[in-house]
């Protein structure tokens, strides 16, 4: 960590890798470090498709992301991971379950109907303010996790 003056404080400088646009209009950042930051605030982000150099800075115990001339408030996702939905994805329709290659089966919560027709998508998992959510295809869902058989404890 670098100090830049008496209240910044350098996180991290580096790369965008992805952006993911996900609840109520909020981005995701994923680095270069595999690393996720969610959006908390409402400046727009314009990512243009293409990797950026960023930096995390922390000023006044709030930990920011610059890129460019624009500065968002961020916060770190710590319960977050790609995967892959086996099969077709469908779409919401309130009760819709899915299995990831990572072994999970998901199922969602939130009453959002939309209709997708996509072959083995890549997903995003994220907990944030105590709600689970897949965003996948463009669609983002409140969601509950079943854990891979193999981790289960058998009694």
């Amino acid at each position: 960590m670098k100090k830049t003056n008496n209240m910044e404080k350098v996180l991290f400088i580096g790369y965008l890798k992805k952006t993911f646009m996900v609840i109520e209009d909020k981005c995701i950042f994923k680095l270069e470090d595999c690393s996720y930051w969610i959006q908390e605030d409402s400046v727009i982000f314009s990512n243009d498709n293409y990797i950026q150099k960023i930096k995390l800075v922390k000023m006044n115990e709030r930990i920011y992301l610059l890129a460019g001339d624009t500065t968002v408030l961020v916060s770190q996702l710590h319960h977050a991971f790609q995967s892959r939905i086996f099969g077709f994805f469908k779409g919401w329709t309130g009760h819709e379950s899915y299995s990831l290659s990572t072994g999970e089966i998901i199922t969602q919560l939130s009453g959002q109907y939309i209709r997708k027709c996509v072959l083995s998508p890549s997903c995003l998992l994220f907990y944030y303010k105590n709600t689970t959510y897949i965003n996948v295809s463009g669609t983002c869902a409140e969601i509950s996790i079943l854990p891979p058989l193999n981790n289960l404890k058998l009694l």
